[in-house]
């Protein structure tokens, strides 16, 4: 009998540990939402025995211990980059590390210590998967770097979520307000800690000031991602520009604090140029290029080198992957990104010797407001990435592609557009008509834009995951449905006899790409993963699902296999197609933006009334999502009491509300606040919403504990 007894308490407290842990976990925003990365410095507040746990100055304190959304929320959450290191608050031994698995956080590490003879704990939630540096029964020091940052579990961003537990946690000890407890360590001073260099330096993505860059086409096609790695930067950049003309971009009245003259592909240019270009900017900084692909390229880069001015060397990663290179100037869509967050490395540190590593910033394309981090808890990849993967091997499955052929689609799409779908900026250099198709404009190009996208770029006609041609692989409306890339990839592929083939020449082979095989050879490793990860979706999943992967967030930081964007995973989805469909996926794509009172339109996220970072109050963040949707033909206004009187809203009954539709609070003629319903997940209504100051736009719990009333859009 007494064993029975034992083995029932036993069973009793482990349920209570699971309690405890899904009570903490369904309390954390339900929604996987990407972010712009990067590592914080690495700096440690220490206050005698006590170490802030993160870079308190790369990281904000944002939701507070204390009730939220009608539950509890035990720790205070500490938001930052993807990639800052955590670090244990005081000496101690650590009595749990997960690197996933734990419900809510995701990962997570608990720490135990005897502080002033009291067992005190604390807990680090939501790491970066694969982060987590510490094992069960490790001793730890103050400061130590235990974790680095993420937004596993349920997460809306990156952050920490840090508990104090007077006593043990699993045994129900107490979690206390760690506000007092911070608030010893944030006085102290500053050390070191044990964090990589890498860490400190990864800092100078956000250091440049006011930022100009005059360019040439090769900044012209990356101007996108120039804007995303660089927050605020100014770009005049036009194709065929030589340095005498770029001078002329500079105007006496500019107040830069950095100016980079991305120029010198047309035409040899030496110390005099650059000393002109110095005198002409003042006090600002000045921060140069190499170049790559031009005959004149060597004796160019030695001047550069030589000149005493900072530069960043986009030689140098040129010739890592020469196929980056589409006509061997000028880069491709991942290219130019690597172009940009290498730029943008120099400009933030001032200096240029070390550009050349590239550097790991991610950005946020403006395409769409979709983010377009490559950083993920699988393989390095986001939620969007992973979405466009499973639906290339889906298709591929439906299509009884074998797994090879499946393994080359995904390696292509890889490298072509880093699963991604891009739209043409319809910027056309005279070296890309003779690839194009006849009759393909710069208007036909930019009709892309109108489109869900992901991403902008300029490269020859090509759009989408695949980077197909208009006008050679179908047109504009066609390509930029992903699902239909993939089919014409597959049905070309039908075409090779693949099988005795590598699989970087199998898919040089169907693009038609010369600039050689290991562009796509390099990426057959995550493409064999990727399709070993989603095997049998092309069964599991209809064809209305597969498509809707195409608009979809999988969310790497959820569950990877239902996901954020994934209708199938809703009980209440709206028709494949309409209106209110369209709604929420635009609105996905804008999760991760920070709330900016006044800020977002029509065409994305924007300052706000104060100035300041680029994002969305709740009226910016719907008239952006319907703008999207209707192709611009509801443009709503900026104004939540001014939107329930636009012509194209009407109301509804609540009960038959549907996702897509939008949710005003406050009475009649007093509305505050607006949202976008999105449908039901696990019993609960959801909407999507820009909700309020320091929680990023994100799909949160309906609260309905004031008056609410449903409106329905029409075109």
């Amino acid at each position: 009998m007494k064993k029975v007894i034992g083995i029932a308490v036993a069973i009793v407290l482990f349920l209570v540990l699971i309690i405890v842990v899904v009570l903490d976990g369904g309390n954390e925003d339900e929604v996987c939402a990407e972010d712009e990365g990067g590592s914080g410095s690495g700096d440690v507040v220490v206050d005698g025995d006590f170490a802030y746990p993160s870079d308190k100055e790369a990281t904000q304190e944002t939701s507070p211990y204390g009730p939220r959304e009608g539950g509890m929320h035990f720790g205070q959450d500490i938001a930052g980059p993807r990639g800052t290191p955590i670090y244990a608050f005081a000496d101690g031994r650590v009595i749990q590390a997960q690197d996933s698995g734990v419900q809510g956080f995701g990962g997570w590490v608990v720490v135990e210590h005897d502080i002033d003879g009291k067992k005190i704990q604390t807990v680090y939630g939501h790491e970066e998967p694969g982060q987590v540096k510490v094992k069960t029964g490790d001793k730890v020091t103050k400061g130590q770097h235990i974790a680095d940052m993420g937004s596993a579990g349920q997460s809306s961003g990156p952050h920490l979520h840090f508990e104090v537990v007077e006593g043990d946690r699993a045994a129900g000890g107490e979690r206390v307000d760690p506000k007092p407890w911070l608030e010893k360590a944030e006085e102290g001073k500053k050390s070191g800690g044990d964090s990589d260099k890498k860490d400190k330096d990864s800092k100078k993505n956000s250091d440049g000031g006011k930022v100009l860059v005059v360019g040439d086409s090769i900044s012209n096609g990356a101007r996108s991602q120039i804007e995303s790695a660089i927050p605020g930067a100014e770009v005049r950049a036009k194709d065929s520009k030589q340095y005498a003309a770029g001078m002329q971009e500079i105007d006496d009245g500019d107040q830069f604090d950095t100016v980079v003259m991305a120029l010198g592909t047309n035409g040899e240019v030496g110390q005099d140029q650059f000393d002109a270009a110095k005198d002409k900017i003042g006090d600002a900084n000045l921060v140069l290029m190499t170049i790559a692909g031009v005959p004149h390229a060597d004796s160019f880069n030695q001047s550069v080198k030589k000149s005493g001015y900072d530069y960043f060397d986009w030689a140098a990663e040129a010739n890592k992957d020469p196929g980056m290179l589409v006509d061997g100037v000028h880069p491709g869509p991942s290219g130019s990104k690597i172009f940009a967050d290498t730029m943008a490395q120099a400009v933030g540190g001032g200096g240029s010797k070390e550009s050349s590593d590239s550097g790991s910033k991610k950005s946020k394309s403006k395409g769409s407001g979709q983010p377009a981090d490559e950083k993920g808890g699988f393989e390095g990849l986001s939620g969007r990435q992973l979405a466009l993967a499973k639906q290339i091997v889906a298709i591929g499955e439906s299509m009884h592609v074998d797994e090879k052929g499946r393994q080359i689609a995904v390696a292509t799409a890889k490298h072509e557009s880093q699963l991604q779908v891009y739209a043409n900026d319809g910027v056309i250099t005279p070296a890309e008509h003779g690839g194009m198709a006849d009759g393909v404009t710069s208007e036909e190009l930019k009709k892309s834009l109108d489109f869900p996208h992901d991403a902008v770029s300029s490269d020859h006609a090509s759009v989408g995951t695949f980077q197909q041609q208009i006008g050679i692989w179908g047109e504009v409306e066609e390509l930029m449905n992903p699902a239909v890339q993939a089919k014409n990839f597959y049905e070309h592929l039908e075409d090779v006899d693949y099988q005795g083939l590598e699989v970087g020449v199998a898919a040089s082979t169907v693009q038609g790409n010369d600039t050689g095989t290991n562009v796509y050879q390099q990426e057959e490793g995550i493409a064999k993963k990727l399709v070993d990860k989603y095997r049998g979706s092309g069964k599991d999943l209809s064809e209305e699902e597969i498509e809707a992967l195409g608009e979809a967030n999988v969310g790497d930081d959820c569950d990877t296999e239902a996901g954020n964007g994934d209708s199938s995973d809703s009980d209440d989805p709206a028709p494949s197609g309409e209106l209110g469909e369209r709604i929420v996926a635009a609105a996905r794509k804008e999760f991760g933006h920070p709330y900016v009172w006044g800020g977002g339109d029509e065409n994305g996220p924007t300052k706000g009334q104060d100035g300041g970072e680029e994002g969305y109050d709740c009226s910016g963040l719907v008239l952006r999502a319907v703008a999207v949707a209707t192709k611009g033909k509801v443009k709503l206004p900026h104004q939540t009491q001014a939107q329930t009187k636009d012509e194209h809203l009407k109301k509804i009954d609540w009960e038959d509300k549907k996702p897509g539709d939008l949710v005003f609070l406050g009475g009649d003629g007093a509305e505050h606040h607006v949202a976008i319903y999105s449908g039901k997940k696990d019993g609960k209504e959801k909407w999507i919403e820009a909700q309020t100051y320091g929680v990023d736009s994100g799909e949160y719990d309906v609260r309905t504990d004031e008056p609410h009333q449903a409106y329905r859009v029409s075109e």
